[in-house]
């Protein structure tokens, strides 16, 4: 019987991902800030990227790539050489749960700072500015600002990619694993231990 290799390492896997997206994303935006208006707007916009809409959007990504990896664990009969929780192994699911990874993330970006902004300046002004309608362009500005402008989407899909395609990839099996695949040592016929005489 061959043992799995490895531990589920979902949550490991997700964790990391939501800390590469926070991180690269924020290294774009620094940079510009720095080089176009100096150290004090590069510190303006590293506060903004660990701002809570942008890391509720991070929560959102991380989310759904926790579903991803849940909704493909295999059952316990099943498991062997690769590792549990791998997500969908072809093209066409790890498509599906990146893009829909990078939308949540922008939608609930998004959303979040709309309602921060709202929160500001207080309900009455939030409930007017949705029966307005002001609440919606807002939210469809930022979206389309954080997918093709600050590219936030385009980061959010290869990071989940990433971390989809390497979950999906086949674990190593141990040294205690190869070693019970090893057939018996033979003998020989009217042999004692494998030792003749």
């Amino acid at each position: 019987m061959i043992e799995s290799a490895a531990p589920p390492r979902g949550d490991a896997m997700v964790v990391r991902a939501c800390l590469t997206a926070v991180l690269v994303q924020a290294v774009a935006p620094v940079f510009v800030a720095w080089a176009g208006y100096g150290a004090g707007a590069a510190a303006d916009a590293a506060v903004v990227a660990v701002s809570s809409p942008l890391l509720l959007g991070v929560v959102a990504f991380g989310v759904v790539i926790a579903v991803a990896l849940d909704r493909q664990r295999p059952p316990p009969a099943l498991l062997g050489p690769v590792q549990p929780g791998a997500p969908p192994r072809t093209t066409r699911a790890r498509l599906r749960w990146a893009g829909l990874a990078a939308v949540a993330q922008l939608a609930v970006t998004a959303a979040g700072v709309v309602i921060d902004s709202g929160a500001r300046g207080g309900a009455v002004a939030l409930a007017a500015a949705i029966d307005d309608g002001s609440a919606a362009w807002t939210f469809v500005l930022l979206v389309v600002q954080g997918g093709f402008i600050e590219l936030r989407a385009p980061v959010a899909f290869g990071i989940a990619w990433s971390v989809l395609a390497r979950a999906a990839q086949p674990v190593r099996p141990s040294g205690r694993s190869r070693s019970r695949r090893w057939p018996a040592a033979r003998t020989r016929p009217g042999s004692r231990d494998g030792r003749s005489g």
